[in-house]
């Protein structure tokens, strides 16, 4: 059949330009074949547009792995994102994200990163981590994970919170944890505090919220003592603060004045 020998004809056309040559005459299947491999030629030099305009032509899927490799090729990662992004071709964000580490752009690479396990996580949500995966899943779940326990160590003093996420999605509870109590012994603890509300850290919500109210700053641990349920605490803050505002003795406050002392 035609189609099992249309190699020299798309190098013909390629060389001539598509424009030139009157493909009306061609069977349906012949045009589909025809333009997928002239699509894959366009698309892997970077001719994007091209390309696109060839796979619609002949009504085929495009080749979006080809379009990305295209536009590395010219030297266009950030266009190669997208269309891996497009495509959710997880292997190709891991090895972009890579690059973007080689050349020193680790914020990119953790936003590649952090992308592709969301797109991940479509296909394979957190609460099934008890089904059994197949190979191949668990080898880019492992891929995944790996990668971002790693950039997040590079990043982590240039941006915390882009870090944590890194360590939280890659369930690395260890260097998460970690980094929050680094934040918090340089005096940044509202910030470890978000981060251990984040892992159900409860024992050090708490500690640091006591701190809190040894520093003064009620109104901000009231909202973590309430993070992790100590309801009863929350309430009796609240009406002390109330309290403060509107210099009113507190019923509350003098009934539990010696639990407090």
């Amino acid at each position: 059949m035609l189609v099992d020998h249309l190699r020299g004809l798309v190098l013909y056309v390629y060389r001539v330009g598509i424009d030139t040559v009157n493909l009306t005459g061609l069977e349906p299947d012949v045009m589909r074949a025809f333009c997928k491999q002239l699509g894959d030629i366009y698309a892997e030099e970077g001719s994007t547009n091209a390309a696109l305009a060839t796979y619609s032509l002949g009504e085929t899927e495009p080749n979006y792995k080809s379009m990305a490799l295209g536009y590395i090729k010219k030297d266009k990662p950030n266009e190669a994102r997208d269309i891996f992004v497009r495509a959710k071709d997880l292997e190709g964000l891991i090895g972009l994200s890579d690059r973007f580490v080689k050349t020193g752009d680790l914020i990119t690479a953790v936003d590649i990163l952090l992308t592709a396990v969301d797109i991940y996580e479509e296909k394979v949500p957190r609460g099934s981590r008890l089904k059994i995966l197949t190979p191949y899943q668990s080898q880019v779940e492992f891929s995944i994970r790996e990668k971002l326990s790693y950039v997040a160590n590079l990043v982590q003093d240039l941006d915390p919170d882009r870090a944590f996420e890194c360590y939280f999605r890659a369930f690395n509870r260890i260097d998460a944890n970690s980094l929050a109590n680094g934040l918090f012994e340089n005096g940044n603890y509202e910030k470890a505090l978000d981060y251990w509300v984040r892992l159900g850290n409860k024992e050090n919500v708490l500690y640091g919220a006591d701190l809190l109210m040894i520093d003064r700053k009620e109104d901000i641990a009231k909202t973590y003592y309430g993070s992790v349920g100590e309801n009863a605490i929350v309430e009796l803050l609240s009406e002390k603060i109330l309290i403060l505002d509107n210099k009113k003795p507190s019923p509350i406050l003098e009934a539990l004045s010696d639990i407090l002392k």
